[in-house]
């Protein structure tokens, strides 16, 4: 390992942040408990990354920590004090900046391309992917013990159903095609000054008969109702673009923001924006997207798959509409849906697959 990374300077002001939130709250109760998170984060990853643990999610919890002492800060002044709770801000906006800057400073670059700039900024652009990335590993639930054996079965057992039915050789046979969304219903509706209409039908996706974790699968009533978001720019004709969203979205307020929605109807395209299954109002719990990766290996497969059923139900839609030409747009999540859409979907003309997930382990 090369000297200047051995006991990276990064490291010892996340591990400095961590510490500094435990001592100046010490006295408080409620210190104390505002520092229970974002300390434990950022001792955590400070600690590990000083002993040359080279996992880079530990440097994403760091992220997390960072972010969460810098907004913590505030209400911890009722508790501890301004002054310290400026200090815990300032120490927690350099423990977030330096995540991004120790990445930045290890990560190879590629040949061709020069590098950007080291700054604040790139750093801490850098920090905000890694603290969403740590935010979601955080949430991902784990199984117990005692579940490890049924997982590797269920594993097993589809992977030699898959084999046998000759989808492995031919994945493009695993997804029959659906047909055309019938009895639409049509909701106006309204976020932050954009007027769109919700948009509802039953998806009637089943895994194969005797696809392992299939009941499971059925068992998830809110995922049976298929939600989009619809704007229509007053000629059906025009356009359609499908916009399909990251993981933990789903919602229309940050969907129809991302996306830039009102800007794509402005210019005359009809926008219809699906809710992939377990996110927003399809969702298991209290946040959007649980359920989509965890040890159920086999729910993120069924979830895909009936992501894109769920779309290609909707292209009948549109095409009953008016639709004759038809483009898709995914970020992340979405773009790695997008992909596969576009590999069992002729009727797209476009499809850009943004920042696409193209490795979930």
């Amino acid at each position: 390992m090369p000297s200047d990374l051995r006991f990276p300077r990064e490291a010892w002001l996340t591990l400095l942040a961590g510490v500094a939130w435990f001592v100046l709250a010490r006295e408080s109760v409620g210190g104390l408990a505002l520092a229970l998170l974002p300390g434990t984060l950022l001792i955590a990853s400070g600690g590990a990354t000083l002993l040359a643990l080279g996992e880079p999610r530990l440097r994403d919890l760091g992220a997390v920590g960072g972010g969460l002492g810098f907004v913590l800060a505030l209400p911890a002044a009722f508790a501890i004090g301004l002054a310290p709770s400026a200090l815990l801000a300032l120490l927690s906006a350099g423990a977030f900046a330096a995540a991004g800057a120790f990445t930045a400073r290890t990560s190879e670059g590629t040949e061709g391309i020069d590098s950007p700039p080291r700054t604040l900024r790139l750093h801490s652009e850098i920090a905000l992917d890694q603290a969403v990335r740590g935010s979601m590993l955080l949430l991902i639930p784990f199984h117990r013990a005692g579940e490890h054996a049924r997982l590797a079965s269920e594993l097993r057992e589809a992977g030699e159903l898959w084999r046998a039915r000759g989808w492995l050789a031919r994945p493009a046979s695993y997804h029959a095609a659906p047909a055309p969304a019938e009895r639409v219903m049509i909701t106006p509706r309204r976020a932050f000054g954009t007027e769109f209409e919700e948009l509802r039908f039953q998806s009637e996706y089943e895994p194969h008969p005797g696809e392992p974790g299939r009941e499971r699968w059925l068992s998830y009533a809110p995922n049976h109702l298929a939600w989009a978001w619809l704007l229509r720019s007053g000629d059906a004709s025009r356009p359609w673009l499908v916009c399909l969203h990251g993981y933990q979205m789903g919602t229309p307020a940050i969907d129809l923001a991302v996306f830039r929605a009102e800007e794509w109807r402005r210019r005359g395209w009809n926008v219809v924006l699906p809710v992939l299954p377990l996110h927003g109002p399809r969702r298991l719990g209290a946040i959007s997207g649980i359920g989509m990766f965890g040890a159920d290996f086999l729910d993120s497969a069924h979830a895909l798959a009936q992501a894109i059923w769920d779309v290609r139900r909707l292209f009948g839609w549109m095409r009953a509409q008016g639709a004759s030409e038809i483009a898709c747009y995914g970020l992340s999540l979405g773009g790695y849906s997008a992909a596969l859409l576009a590999s069992l979907a002729p009727e797209l003309g476009t499809v850009i697959a943004g920042i696409p997930a193209a490795d979930f382990p």
